[in-house]
């Protein structure tokens, strides 16, 4: 199988969650009982029953206007993951897709692994105590079929394909937004940026905080 690429444009993400249903159905994850905090993020971070969430960032505007970022996240699949260095060995393997795979025996302690992931995204499953975090579907795309986030939604707002296509993809969709005069063309970029290696990508219409995305790259 030849490396592969997740885009997220949150330019064109509605906030419908979708994508995250879609991944509690397909690994058979159950629902988070949550309390409501005044804003529209829900759950709010990743957990071991949570591997994909759709970020709400509220920018209130001149007036008593208000601009969303909603914006789909996820593992960022890195081609060099520093999570597997608090890993046991043998417990995290790269799919030739790029996908980065923790097995049931990835046991540790979550402020470790969480602690060495730029992004901190991994959670722990309390059932099994196992480290969890997104799969890129693997158990889909190795038959050909997309991530199940990227099959459910419904504006296009997750693609996924071929890592050289969708960097291509990735740079005309930029462009274009750019031109549109929308949002802020000197924000307007690829996250992370293309020094850092990883199967995930976003188009980030602002600083990566301003979408509830972290990392710094």
């Amino acid at each position: 199988m030849t490396e592969m690429m997740m885009l997220i444009d949150p330019s064109r993400c509605t906030g419908c969650r979708g994508c995250q249903v879609a991944c509690k159905q397909w690994h058979n994850l159950p629902a988070v009982a949550t309390t409501f905090t005044g804003d529209y993020q829900n759950p709010p971070d990743f957990d071991g029953n949570t591997l994909a969430l759709v970020r709400y960032e509220e920018h209130p505007q001149d007036g008593f206007a208000v601009a969303w970022l909603m914006t789909h996240d996820k593992c960022r699949h890195c081609a060099e993951p520093a999570c597997r260095d608090e890993l046991p060995p043998g417990t995290v393997h790269i799919d030739p897709s790029g996908a980065v795979i923790f097995t049931d025996q990835a046991q540790a302690e979550l402020e470790h692994v969480r602690e060495s992931c730029p992004f901190a995204v991994p959670g722990r499953n309390e059932q099994t105590g196992a480290i969890v975090k997104c799969r890129l579907c693997v158990d889909r795309t190795v038959d050909g079929l997309e991530p199940a986030c990227a099959k459910t939604c419904p504006t296009g707002a997750i693609t996924w394909g071929e890592l050289p296509t969708m960097m291509q993809t990735a740079r005309d969709r930029c462009a274009q937004l750019k031109q549109q005069g929308r949002y802020r063309r000197e924000k307007i970029r690829l996250f992370p940026d293309e020094v850092f290696v990883s199967h995930v990508r976003w188009i980030v219409l602002d600083d990566p905080d301003k979408h509830g995305l972290r990392g710094d790259f």
